[in-house]
């Protein structure tokens, strides 16, 4: 199901920008829209079925694919189109940094209480990075390409 997820992000911000809404707008939309599918988290972890549990993380999985897909595509939005590799190539390394310590955070978690706040943190994490894209992140536009002054 999370595979879908990729599908539907790329689907959502096309018919958002096919039917003239900015940029901003349809990547936003895209990743709030998802941010929300992933609090599906939350009741996963609360629920005595174990196919409601398994169905909920499904859903909370494509909000999570759904949304990467949007914000994948945000840095080749703005970016001069020769820096996109090393905004890319930045936004990896972080990536990866924030992998390991939330790997170590989520084990530690795990170990001292239960998975039920790991859960939790899963789906709401994701409204607060839409907040924080909706409050603190200016609209998407692409940056001017630097020009080369010379002086004589």
């Amino acid at each position: 199901m999370a595979g879908f997820g990729n599908f539907l992000g790329g689907i959502l911000s096309g018919f958002l920008l096919r039917n003239g809404f900015s940029v901003t707008i349809a990547r936003k939309a895209g990743v709030t829209l998802f941010a929300v599918l992933m609090t599906s988290a939350i009741p996963a972890v609360l629920v005595e079925s174990a196919a409601l549990s398994i169905a909920l993380v499904s859903m909370a999985m494509l909000g999570y694919t759904g949304c990467l897909a949007n914000m994948l595509s945000m840095p080749a939005d703005v970016p001069p189109k020769n820096a996109v590799g090393s905004v890319y190539g930045l936004a990896s390394m972080g990536s990866g940094f924030g992998g390991m310590l939330f790997t170590l955070i989520t084990g530690w978690v795990v170990d001292h209480y239960s998975y039920t706040p790991v859960f939790i943190g899963f789906g709401l994490m994701p409204l607060i990075c839409a907040l924080v894209l909706w409050t603190l992140l200016g609209p998407l536009s692409p940056m001017a390409e630097p020009q080369l002054v010379v002086t004589a």
